[in-house]
């Protein structure tokens, strides 16, 4: 990986996905952020040049929900195949770390949000020690692709829709657990999952992530419809992993439904989907796309340490016995053929799967057909999900202190940037030549 920022780039002869249209033409990076685009711009003196030979290029993916990957979980640390059990030595967990961004910046996610499991409090403490620790020394110069913390499983209420989480470790709806953590985080905690049926205590937990910019996530929720409406009012403002989680459902016009249909009818809330065509069918996620709009839609992996390993088949995780399927294609809770545990989903995986789905005619399942887009406007529309939706969603979309803001192929934006071939490869996905994070060519 390269380590030293090259202070200009000219990429010739591709075709740039920009938010609204994809054009042909050449963009130019300087030091870390974009400088320029058009059709076709000169090569000035001492600059890296790199033709992409009519490949696409697109912003980085952001992966706004990802609990690790090749042997390595955000909250527990190194998984120890032979003892099938977790090593959180603090030198073992940042190496995890680096290992695990380097994975998804080959898999086109530029940033990720470090995302927990219910654990003991003093386990996520020592976790958020260590991820500030790592944000705060770089030691491999790719801090700038974590882009904080997702705490999903800890304020979790009803064990009943506790999914592959485990209920032992469920915390009351508590703004001064929460301000513990986000003390050890260094103020990296983005998202909060606190599900609507905690009541009074939730609301008031709600307002006061709301006030500090935190986003206010509901799912695993066996809310119905008037505590979710509720929650909305008070500032939560994205669904985790819709149509899974798994969360109440109501056809019932008793208390307005159910959470998931709160969800749907708010248009200040966004859905997380887990594209992997096993966790949603892809009629729902067309579905999906189409009643709530390409605007509040984020794809998302659910990535769990499984990803990117070919040897481990089974395995246990915060003390729930977990199964690779027999295709290795999914994962689920052993002997639950319905409850399915995170993900092996890759951010280019997602892509291509949601390129292919929206590219063809399809049926759906609340609305009968959808006809398929051309491959330039599927692009436009994918990019918007996987790049500037979780961008917009963090405040990503604007500087930050920490860097400029990312998500789209724009002026003055971080060139976090894809050169994409879209042609099959073997693998049977297309292949992404060239990632850059910051202007820094990673590959």
């Amino acid at each position: 990986m390269e380590t030293t920022l090259v202070e200009s780039t000219l990429i010739q002869n591709g075709f740039l996905v920009l938010p609204d249209r994809v054009i042909k033409g050449d963009l130019r990076l300087s030091g870390k952020r974009i400088q320029e685009f058009n059709t076709q711009l000169s090569p000035m003196a001492d600059e890296r040049i790199l033709d992409a030979g009519g490949a696409y290029i697109l912003p980085g993916f952001i992966d706004i929900h990802n609990h690790g990957a090749v042997g390595f979980d955000f909250t527990l640390g190194a998984y120890d195949q032979e003892k099938d059990w977790f090593n959180k030595d603090d030198t073992v967990y940042l190496e995890g770390i680096t290992r695990a961004l380097e994975y998804f910046l080959k898999q086109g996610a530029t940033r990720i949000l470090a995302t927990t499991l219910a654990a003991p409090p003093t386990d996520l403490i020592q976790a958020f020690h260590l991820l500030n620790d790592y944000l705060g020394t770089d030691p491999a110069g790719l801090a700038i692709a974590l882009a904080g913390i997702n705490l999903e499983g800890t304020f979790i209420k009803d064990a009943a829709f506790a999914g592959a989480q485990n209920p032992e470790y469920f915390q009351s709806a508590s703004a001064r657990l929460f301000d513990r953590l986000q003390d050890a985080s260094g103020g990296n905690i983005r998202i909060v999952n606190i599900p609507p049926e905690h009541g009074i205590p939730g609301l008031e937990l709600t307002s006061h992530l709301s006030g500090q910019g935190v986003i206010v996530a509901g799912g695993h929720s066996g809310a119905y419809g008037t505590a979710t409406h509720q929650a909305i009012d008070k500032g939560l403002r994205l669904a985790v992993h819709y149509f899974n989680g798994p969360n109440r459902q109501s056809y019932k016009s008793f208390s307005h439904n159910g959470a998931m249909e709160a969800f749907l009818v708010r248009d200040e809330v966004s859905l997380e989907l887990i594209v992997d065509g096993f966790h949603v069918d892809p009629a729902y996620v067309l579905d999906a796309i189409q009643r709530k709009g390409i605007d509040r839609i984020i794809p998302i992996t659910d990535s769990l340490f499984i990803n990117g390993s070919d040897t481990i088949n089974a395995f246990s995780l915060a003390g729930i016995p977990g199964q690779v399927s027999a295709d290795k294609q999914y994962l689920k809770v052993a002997g639950q053929m319905d409850t399915l545990f995170g993900s092996i989903l890759t951010p280019l995986k997602g892509f291509t799967n949601l390129l292919d789905w929206m590219t063809h005619d399809r049926n759906g399942i609340w609305i009968k057909t959808h006809s398929g887009h051309s491959k330039h406007e599927a692009l436009v529309m994918i990019s918007r999900m996987m790049s500037g939706n979780p961008a917009r969603l963090l405040g990503l979309d604007k500087d930050q202190s920490t860097g400029a803001a990312t998500g789209m192929i724009a002026q003055g934006y971080s060139a976090d940037i894809l050169v994409m071939d879209l042609t099959q490869s073997d693998q049977g996905m297309p292949s992404i030549r060239h990632c850059f994070l910051a202007g820094k060519m990673i590959y």
